[in-house]
């Protein structure tokens, strides 16, 4: 899953890292997505078609989605209509590295996170805190 440089995974997860470029992925439902980004106000260009049909995914940051709030009001807007989505992380290396997926939401399955688990603890570690946040997030959402 490294790139060929010697590089680790965890060194493209690291929040930290000045050379690499996060990027949440947002994937759903192709007319609840248009319908979500629509309601935030955001340009329909930000829509793509993701890899399963009658699916739409949204990237933060891109050229149509800058604003991480409205990002976010997109994913608000598909948890309180109940609409099944998935959230991503990526990082993708500016020097034509590789880009790394990861699902965060909803958690992979155990045997995935095991195996990530095993061969990458610190990234499995990154990605559990950002799925606690995400459930915290989620569940106030749901209380508000």
């Amino acid at each position: 899953m490294g790139g060929n440089r010697g590089e680790q995974v965890e060194d493209h997860l690291d929040y930290d890292l000045p050379a690499s470029v996060a990027v949440w992925r947002l994937v759903g439902p192709a007319g609840e997505m248009r319908r979500a980004v629509a309601d935030v106000g955001l340009d329909g260009n930000a829509l793509r078609p993701a890899d399963l049909d009658e699916e739409a995914t949204v990237e933060y940051p891109s050229a149509f989605c800058t604003d991480g709030a409205v990002f976010l009001g997109i994913l608000a807007l598909l948890n309180q209509r109940t609409a099944p989505l998935r959230l991503y992380r990526s990082v993708e290396r500016p020097d034509g590295g590789d880009r790394y997926l990861v699902r965060v939401f909803p958690e992979p399955g155990e045997e995935t996170q095991a195996v990530l688990r095993a061969f990458h603890p610190a990234v499995a570690r990154q990605v559990g805190e950002l799925q606690e946040r995400i459930r915290w997030a989620f569940d106030h959402l749901a209380a508000s």
